[in-house]
């Protein structure tokens, strides 16, 4: 299962972080410094910051959570948009707590482009991106064409691309938080997204004889 892979897959980078894992640690540092370099223009460096504030948690929240109340009153799938919602704010409650559990210093360079305090790891930026963008594909999903959830699945990998650039280019992550933030919002969004294909499948096997089944 996709999910429990992800989240397998955050709990390993999790321990080699703590590790610590020395060849791990080193890579880290390597990247962040010379993407800031690159980020070191004025013009670029507020499109960074203006991305940072787009993609708050409490914004990509905000918006999913309207979406979903409009997908519902649409299709009226309660347990899709319930489970949607219900993995998007599980990554918004957990993402903190590990953070303070791995205790990693935020990157130390010289000159970064945004100052931040707490914890570096996991992203908190790209947990809840990519668990909202997943949560978004679960409760479109029934009311899209397929041109559409094209468009949308898209859409949400090139959110979730931006947010992990933009946090390791402003200097406020390692690398391998980023990755851990994905890792840990797809684990959920993917568990959840399992949740609705296995309501699915038991709804079909109970039907009686003689009723239609839907497509």
């Amino acid at each position: 299962m996709a999910g429990l892979a992800a989240l397998l897959a955050f709990a390993l980078l999790t321990v080699a972080v703590l590790a610590p894992w020395a060849a791990l640690i080193a890579a880290d540092r390597e990247v962040s410094t010379p993407a800031m370099r690159f980020a070191d223009d004025a013009g670029l460096r507020g499109l960074l910051v203006a991305w940072q504030a787009a993609s708050m948690p409490s914004c990509a929240h905000g918006a999913l959570t309207v979406i979903a109340a409009l997908a519902w009153w649409w299709h009226r799938q309660t347990r899709r948009v319930l489970l949607a919602l219900a993995a998007a704010y599980l990554t918004w409650w957990l993402t903190p707590i590990l953070k303070n559990a791995v205790d990693r210093p935020r990157p130390q360079v010289p000159d970064p482009l945004w100052g931040i305090g707490g914890y570096s790891f996991p992203s908190g930026h790209a947990s809840n991106v990519t668990a909202a963008a997943l949560a978004l594909g679960i409760v479109l999903w029934p009311v899209m064409p397929a041109s559409g959830r094209r468009w949308v699945a898209a859409g949400g990998g090139a959110v979730v691309v931006l947010t992990c650039a933009d946090r390791v280019l402003l200097g406020v992550h390692y690398l391998t938080d980023v990755l851990a933030g994905v890792l840990l919002g797809a684990g959920i969004g993917c568990l959840a997204l399992a949740g609705t294909r296995f309501h699915r499948i038991t709804n079909r096997e109970a039907l009686p004889a003689g009723i239609p089944r839907a497509a």
